[in-house]
């Protein structure tokens, strides 16, 4: 068998793992899946979301395009997610807003008597989606959810109702001014007894996050183990040399 040098060696080891690192990046560009942590006063909790095409109608703003959550699993405070709750898309006359754009009847809550959610994600952030009548309604936006949010089942029949109040300007009014920054908001939905639901009492305001991809890690230990490799070849060049 021919030996190999050093030089062929490296040039292995280089090609095997731009290879690997090619394989990594195929890997995640393909995924329908993606992790999120979340945590906020109601509880915390984790979602691996499933992602799929949206509606078409569901593209207010073509440099933000969303995913559909086609689906989620995960835990929450100790109870597992069962999924997510159906779509049930509808929208006023003069507002504009993402075709999934849902609600969740809860009467005598909020301004529409229910909890508003559309399932969708965005690689690139959450535009500016709120217009009534042509009026700004919220001025804010940003995160990987928009200010409807994901609405989650839980194993034991509540729902958690995850969305983003974006980037908020400190000096604003429509939140309070301990709030600032990317600001997630997280509620918790149950059933009231009666047949009903009620919405839990509890200080909306959360951070919410998405895991670096393990390839990252990947990357950097490859790096580390060819750089040491280096090393200890022009130790022994020396060596020889010496």
């Amino acid at each position: 068998m021919k030996a190999r040098t050093p030089s062929t060696i490296k040039t292995w080891l280089c090609t095997a793992f731009a290879a690997l690192v090619a394989c990594a990046f195929t890997a995640n560009a393909g995924a329908s899946v993606v992790r999120i942590h979340f945590s906020g006063a109601p509880g915390s909790g984790y979602a691996d979301l499933t992602l799929g095409a949206p509606h078409a109608g569901d593209e207010v703003n073509p440099d933000h395009s969303p995913m559909a959550i086609t689906g989620a699993s995960g835990m929450f405070n100790g109870v597992a997610i069962t999924g997510v709750r159906g779509l049930d898309p509808t929208t006023a006359a003069g507002e504009v807003l993402p075709y999934s754009y849902s609600l969740f009847p809860i009467p005598g809550y909020g301004d529409h008597d229910g909890v508003s959610y559309d399932n969708l994600f965005y690689p690139t952030g959450s535009p500016l989606i709120c217009y009534v009548n042509g009026d700004l309604v919220w001025p804010f936006s940003g995160g990987f959810l928009d200010l409807m949010g994901v609405m989650f089942a839980l194993d034991n029949g509540d729902f958690v109702d995850l969305w983003s109040f974006g980037v908020v300007d400190p000096a604003a009014e429509e939140l309070p001014p301990f709030v600032s920054g990317l600001t997630y908001g997280l509620k918790v939905i149950q059933p009231n007894g009666a047949g009903g639901y009620e919405v839990l009492g509890a200080p909306p305001f959360a951070t919410a996050s998405i895991p670096e991809p393990d390839f990252f890690w990947l990357f950097g230990a490859g790096v580390l183990g060819l750089f040491a490799w280096r090393r200890s070849v022009e130790k022994k060049r020396a060596r020889i040399a010496g």
